[in-house]
């Protein structure tokens, strides 16, 4: 996923496994300065950021109605997907050897679906899915949860969980609308995109997409409006969140006076 808020998320996770002795190979658009644990390996998808900046104004973005930014974060993944997938850092981890074994796949399923024929290149892992961007509806969907339009209200509106009648149809329209988006357009323009790499036999973006058994959701009741979810949906809110280092307190006490 094109974005670096989403890749602060990505990493620390990547760097939790890594921590804790798992073999990390961490594929995205971002390029990191910071120090990496040695067993971490970063494949850079390159050029995607240079298109997007060149295509899109997310200082105008932050403007749009709730309909346009809807159909524009379509556009967004879309775009994004096209350019990754002519990438050579996506080359190169499919220059890797065809038995070539990962014993889990994560993937931030937010925007990053074009990626799902990854699942069937690597003989489908077990895959686990994240998304940094709070809970989506679309995503909720997905994995088989229930909505609930009339208290949830869409991550593009200005509603909160008190919402009059008429504020409850906008949302419902809205939610149902974005799902139906995301399964019936994005997913085959992706799909289209995803034959010209994977092949020809390439599964669907949903057939794909049952491979995945849990999401990790950067989401937290007390942050965010509570929503009951599924088993296989687990909230991880802060996830990417560092312990605080302690006040030097004679420094802190001698800049008071």
């Amino acid at each position: 996923m094109a974005s670096p808020s989403h890749h602060i998320w990505n990493r620390a996770l990547a760097f939790g496994l890594a921590n804790k002795g798992h073999n990390v190979t961490h594929i995205g658009p971002d390029e990191d300065k910071v120090v990496k644990p040695q067993n971490y390996t970063h494949i850079l998808l390159e050029g995607i950021y240079d298109h997007m900046n060149d295509n899109f104004d997310l200082n105008d973005m932050t403007n749009y109605s709730p309909a346009k930014m809807m159909m524009e974060f379509e556009n967004w993944c879309v775009t994004q997907c096209r350019i990754g997938l002519k990438s050579k850092g996506l080359q190169k981890l499919l220059n890797y050897p065809s038995d070539f074994k990962f014993d889990l796949i994560v993937i931030d399923i937010t925007g990053g679906t074009c990626f799902y024929p990854l699942i069937q290149r690597f003989n489908y892992p077990p895959t686990v899915g994240v998304t940094p961007f709070l809970l989506p509806p679309f995503v909720s969907y997905g994995l088989g949860n229930h909505l609930f339009p009339s208290y949830i209200p869409w991550y593009a509106l200005p509603y909160t969980t008190e919402m009059n009648f008429l504020e409850r149809v906008w949302n419902f329209l809205y939610t149902h609308i974005d799902i139906g988006l995301r399964y019936f357009n994005q997913y085959a323009e992706e799909h289209e995109l995803a034959k010209k790499k994977f092949g020809e036999n390439t599964p669907s973006m949903q057939e794909l997409e049952r491979h995945i058994s849990l999401v990790l959701a950067n989401t937290d009741p007390v942050l965010d409006y509570p929503q009951p979810v599924p088993p296989n949906i687990i909230p991880v809110g802060g996830l990417h969140t560092r312990k605080s280092k302690e006040i030097p307190h004679v420094r802190f006490a001698n800049r008071v006076r």
